[in-house]
């Protein structure tokens, strides 16, 4: 008997041992691992330092791959940048917020006066209905997200308590290191408003993932998350350095950026009476539409209609863009996104250029190059 139980004795201390060999091998790799994704997005911070350096503008990258790593990159002195519209898709979150607390549904109907309908400004809406009329809230949120329109910025503002609403809700969510105390007619009369609405670019890919965990909670959730996914602005951005979006970025060139910025084809969208794009994004001609995603290409993802991932690559994302400052440069050319990949991984990406010498068009350029390396991240760790 006594025989017996020391053998037991032994046979459950071989096994303790086997289990403890076995446990410290799995959590020897699971640390090796996590070492070497660290080294990689080290590695990639490096790469995107090299080329962001050489640029007539303050550059500021923030991404999350897989609710696992993290990157941050900043060449400025300063990590805040100013949001411009990106902000549109904070008060998306807030009037959501506040259509579901209140009990009104997406297809609730408002009326928009032609007083609300300033002009001078980008506004899809006021150039289709100039008299106003009475839209859904759908119908509204799907102008500021998908089109970016700034009159109706400023009417939903208006309906839920201002930015101070929505800077408070956002701060619900347990998001800081931002701001929102501006409307767009404040930052249109007083342009040194615009940088009173800022975020660091980890702020921004942080409530993207807050965004992201709970797309599928009701139905409010994923309008924002489609019609984002179909945003009609920024053509050349994020969705430029996405390969199979069909988008024709110039992620490619090395000499984006770095020339002296005096080429004279600096626009400002205020200046101009267009917004994100934004150059040809609205207001194109038609010899432009191919090269600024106009037109036809207005699509970010080759997928299903909802934005989700069909054996396709989906970009769900905003942009923002700035006027000329005083000193002639640019003071924001901005995109924020999740990208879903086929496999259904993913990452969420910020890229803010501001105080630019170059023409928007190079600031897009940038963006996309930016996150064509991101994206070839993404692809090699997986």
């Amino acid at each position: 008997m006594k025989g017996k139980l020391i053998g037991l004795i032994v046979l459950n201390l071989a096994a303790a041992a086997a289990l403890g060999i076995i446990a410290g091998m799995y959590f020897k790799h699971m640390r090796n691992a996590d070492v070497s994704d660290a080294v990689n997005v080290s590695c990639l911070q490096e790469r995107i330092a090299l080329f962001a350096d050489t640029l007539a503008a303050d550059v500021g990258v923030a991404a999350i791959f897989d609710n696992r790593d993290t990157l941050v990159y900043c060449n400025s002195v300063h990590d805040s940048f100013p949001m411009m519209s990106v902000m549109k898709f904070h008060q998306a979150l807030a009037v959501c917020a506040w259509l579901r607390e209140t009990g009104r549904t997406l297809d609730t109907v408002m009326e928009v006066k032609p007083d609300d309908l300033h002009e001078n400004t980008w506004s899809p809406l006021r150039d289709s209905y100039p008299d106003g009329g009475k839209f859904s809230w759908r119908e509204l949120l799907e102008y500021t997200l998908g089109s970016s329109d700034n009159n109706v910025c400023d009417i939903l503002f208006k309906c839920i308590g201002g930015p101070d609403a929505v800077d408070r809700y956002v701060r619900s969510l347990g998001i800081d290191d931002f701001a929102i105390e501006c409307t767009e007619a404040m930052m249109h009369e007083d342009l040194s408003c615009c940088d009173r609405n800022w975020t660091t670019p980890l702020s921004a890919v942080r409530l993207l993932e807050e965004f992201r965990r709970t797309k599928d909670k009701d139905e409010y959730s994923e309008f924002i998350w489609n019609t984002m996914a179909g945003c009609r602005t920024g053509q050349g951005r994020i969705p430029g350095g996405i390969p199979d979006t069909g988008v024709a970025g110039d992620c490619d060139k090395e000499e984006i950026g770095r020339g002296d910025g005096d080429d004279g084809d600096v626009i400002g969208y205020r200046e101009w009476g267009v917004d994100e794009g934004e150059v040809g994004c609205g207001e194109c001609d038609a010899d432009d539409e191919e090269e600024t995603g106009c037109g036809d290409v207005d699509r970010n993802r080759v997928g299903d209609e909802d934005g989700d991932r069909n054996g396709e690559t989906a970009v769900v994302h905003k942009t923002g863009t700035g006027d000329l400052g005083p000193d002639g440069r640019i003071i924001a050319v901005n995109d924020i996104g999740t990208v879903v990949l086929p496999d259904g991984g993913y990452f969420s990406i910020a890229v803010f250029v501001s105080d630019a010498s170059c023409s928007i068009q190079e600031c897009e350029a940038v963006i996309a190059h930016i996150t064509r390396m991101v994206y070839d991240h993404a692809l090699s760790v997986r």
